[in-house]
């Protein structure tokens, strides 16, 4: 489109621009892309990432939905064009400024796209002649974090708001991973398995579909290191033990269940 190929702006023009654009968003609000594609290509143009930054920082209180979405549009646009460890240092700070429920929202922009997933997977743990290196991600942790806050809520909304986005989660990496990067992906969201298991008494009556979160913990299971696996298990208390084995059982069964309803649902159509 035009502003894409012919838009080049002068410099000093982004900063100003970023100003009135903040100004208007009760103006704009009805289509803002536009407004927005004008302020990134500024940007990009003056290599200036500080003002994502900026303009991020003004969004973390705004209200209206479309705005909402030009931030996740946003985040998804910036490694495109900056450093990968800044992209994701931006996306940080303005994540974890948000409510639980706003957090959720850019979370599943984040996780509806397979490239800036495997942004946040990339690491190796294993590199010959080096210490393994740390699997902590920021931006990982802070979702787990989140994930963690909802379960302790435990009303309705949040709990559907981390399933809903661990449904996108799972049907990204079904769609996109080959079975060698699944499993490199598996060993980094494993922590999702333990906090799951940990609330999964008390939030499974909030779930508006019990088999909601089946995908991303049969995702995992799939995939899991089974020494990963073991390690984890062998650190369960003696009372807990027997619990995890009680929520595979959940698991595994329920999963036979709807693999049963989809084989009765296509055998119907068929007919």
């Amino acid at each position: 489109n035009y502003i894409d190929h012919f838009f080049k702006p002068e410099k000093g023009f982004t900063h100003e621009y970023i100003k009135r654009l903040i100004d208007s968003f009760d103006i704009i609000k009805d289509w803002p892309q536009p407004f927005f594609s004008i302020a990134f290509k500024g940007i990009c143009s003056e290599n200036d990432i500080s003002d994502v930054d900026y303009l991020l920082k003004t969004m973390v209180n705004v209200q209206f939905e479309t705005i909402k979405k030009s931030a996740g549009d946003l985040i998804l646009q910036i490694p495109m064009f900056f450093d990968i460890k800044a992209a994701h240092k931006i996306a940080f700070k303005f994540i974890n400024q948000l409510k639980t429920s706003d957090r959720f929202y850019i979370f599943k922009y984040i996780f509806s796209d397979i490239l800036y997933i495997e942004s946040l997977t990339c690491m190796d743990f294993h590199i010959a002649g080096k210490k393994p290196h740390s699997p902590y991600v920021p931006l990982l942790s802070l979702f787990y974090s989140t994930v963690t806050n909802a379960f302790i809520e435990n009303n309705a909304d949040s709990v559907g708001a981390v399933s809903f986005t661990l449904s996108i989660l799972a049907t990204t990496l079904e769609l996109y991973l080959d079975p060698k990067n699944s499993r490199h992906v598996a060993k980094i969201l494993f922590p999702l398995i333990s906090i799951i298991f940990t609330f999964y008494d008390s939030l499974s009556v909030k779930l508006e579909k019990k088999n909601s979160l089946l995908p991303i913990l049969l995702f995992i299971m799939k995939y899991s290191d089974k020494d990963q696996f073991m390690q984890y298990y062998q650190l369960l208390s003696s009372d807990n033990k027997p619990r995890f084995f009680e929520f595979l059982t959940i698991l595994f069964d329920n999963s036979m269940v709807n693999s049963s309803e989809d084989i009765n649902n296509n055998n119907n159509n068929k007919n």
